[in-house]
């Protein structure tokens, strides 16, 4: 699917249903009711070089159990997350740009996986990146930085085990990185030893 408008639907922009396969390059979606791009239950998808603007719903919003590629969109003005992954979604989120969202940046369910790498996230309403209870993602060699909405850079919640390694964080209103009770990130050297690799924190305000 490749070099396609579509604006102003009731619906979402494009939906990859159950079991489905699809490549998505190219694509300006806008003003749709729901997300911009949806995988369903199951689906896999690449999804490069999409523009996804002012939508009522995620930018792309990948059920439980999908997958996929999600690389070099530039998402923008949505009402909810920028990228939102349901429980045990496994996808790469790689080279992305996700600006002004009413909501988080990334934002990763109960359960969820995959690597999350070297996106440009910033000014989102909600925290830049949530990773919720027992998900495993690898956060690495994004710049994320905040301005508006008076959230975390990173927060992570009780039962996580995120990678968190070489990410700048700056011009967070709150923490720059928020570990909960129980949330537990990890080095990429040991699987077993808490810790989170250099995140550089340029904070304005504190």
């Amino acid at each position: 699917m490749l070099n396609n408008t579509i604006r102003d639907g009731s619906d979402g922009g494009i939906v990859v249903h159950n079991s489905g396969r699809a490549t998505v390059k190219g694509n300006s979606i806008s003003g749709n009711k729901k997300a911009g791009i949806t995988l369903c239950t199951g689906a896999s998808a690449i999804v490069t070089e999409n523009a996804i603007l002012s939508g009522k719903g995620a930018g792309i919003l990948c059920h439980t159990d999908a997958g996929g590629v999600l690389r070099a969109n530039r998402i923008s003005q949505v009402e909810k997350a920028g990228i939102e992954m349901r429980k045990r979604a496994w996808t790469e989120v790689l080279g992305n740009v996700i600006c002004n969202c009413s909501a988080q940046g990334v934002y990763v369910h109960t359960e969820g996986r995959g690597h999350i790498e070297c996106n440009t996230i910033s000014k989102c309403r909600g925290p830049l990146v949530e990773i919720c209870g027992g998900s495993t993602p690898v956060l690495k060699d994004n710049q994320l930085e905040g301005g508006v909405g008076g959230a975390q850079g990173i927060i992570v919640y009780d039962r996580a085990r995120p990678e968190i390694v070489n990410n700048i964080v700056k011009e967070c209103v709150k923490a720059g990185v928020h570990i909960s009770d129980g949330a537990m990130p990890t080095g990429r050297h040991s699987e077993n030893v808490p810790s989170i690799e250099p995140v550089y924190s340029e904070n304005a305000r504190h």
